[in-house]
């Protein structure tokens, strides 16, 4: 889940959720496949804003050779 980039629209939907889990708030999206636990257990948040990665822990993949948010992600990630 963290080391390659998503490759799909299911695998870009399941990366930012879980992400937020590691980013954003602990207690929840902690369900890494889909948001049905979640959501049983009102721990389910929609994402909505672009995710929020601290620079230092910003994956190798969300990078480009510059150390920004590479084009790809930009609608879909932040540095922080």
């Amino acid at each position: 889940m963290h080391d390659t980039a998503p490759r799909s629209t299911y695998g870009r939907w399941a990366r930012r959720h879980h992400f937020h889990h590691h980013f954003h708030d602990p207690a929840l999206n902690s369900d890494v496949t889909t948001p049905l636990l979640d959501i049983l257990l009102g721990t389910h948040h929609a994402l909505r804003d672009p995710m929020r990665v601290p620079r230092g822990m910003a994956m190798p993949w969300l990078l480009d050779a510059m150390g920004q948010v590479h084009s790809h992600h930009t609608g879909a990630y932040r540095l922080r």
